[in-house]
């Protein structure tokens, strides 16, 4: 689903352009044991095909169906589990996203085809680094925590308050408490520092702006074991 807008320079809703798809993909991945202490993982998520079909509006009034071409990029990941020793283990994970696919975002009408806006992105590959440990606390208590590196893939020179994104930071801290034989909880934090987007568009319309985002993300689940 993709909600877009475009704002004329004195911050005027002009446009608004709504569409959705369904597309269809594929995940795989090996696991390996070299030792009974060490396992190594590889994932791969595919590319998938889209065309989001909707509608667009100018000044609140419907001026007919729209589509646009969209491809989301596969990824491919990497991670160690190391166990140091009966309570301690560290892990480390890199991965690779390819979005230099996404170099444009064109929106056209529907039907006829005629090209209603463009904007150009070329977007470069982008990279995942991080660094963990998991700490044994207890035979039901675990703990764990984190760092990691995220290059956004978002150059300055094409940057949009639409994705006004730019490189982050990760802090994670979690937890697993095991309730009893069959139930499991677990529970964590991340806060994400993303440096400041600056936006310089030379238009029309031109638009110069920072901005200035970070995120918080809480998560909690429960697995059941039968």
């Amino acid at each position: 689903n993709a909600d877009l807008e475009s704002v004329s320079p004195a911050g005027v809703k002009i446009a608004n352009i709504e569409g959705d798809d369904f597309g269809v993909g594929f995940t795989a991945g090996l696991l390996f044991t070299p030792g009974d202490t060490t396992q190594i993982g590889i994932g791969f998520r595919s590319m998938i095909e889209h065309e989001l079909k909707g509608d667009g509006f100018v000044a609140g009034v419907y001026s007919g169906g729209i589509k646009a071409p969209l491809d989301t990029p596969e990824i491919v990941t990497l991670g160690i589990r190391q166990q140091i020793d009966e309570r301690w283990t560290a892990m480390a994970g890199v991965e690779w996203t390819n979005l230099s696919r996404f170099e444009n975002l064109t929106v056209y009408s529907d039907p006829g085809g005629s090209n209603i806006s463009g904007t150009r992105e070329n977007w470069s590959d982008s990279w995942f680094v991080s660094l963990g440990a998991e700490y044994a606390y207890s035979d039901t208590l675990t703990l764990r925590g984190g760092l990691a590196y995220e290059d956004s893939g978002v150059p300055d020179s094409t940057r949009t308050p639409r994705i006004p994104d730019n490189n982050r930071y990760w802090v994670s801290v979690g937890a697993t408490w095991q309730v009893n034989n069959w139930l499991k909880a677990n529970l964590a934090y991340s806060h994400v520092f993303v440096e400041d987007g600056d936006v310089a568009l030379t238009g029309p319309p031109s638009l110069t702006a920072t901005f200035k985002q970070s995120i918080d993300i809480v998560s909690a689940s429960a697995a059941i074991d039968w």
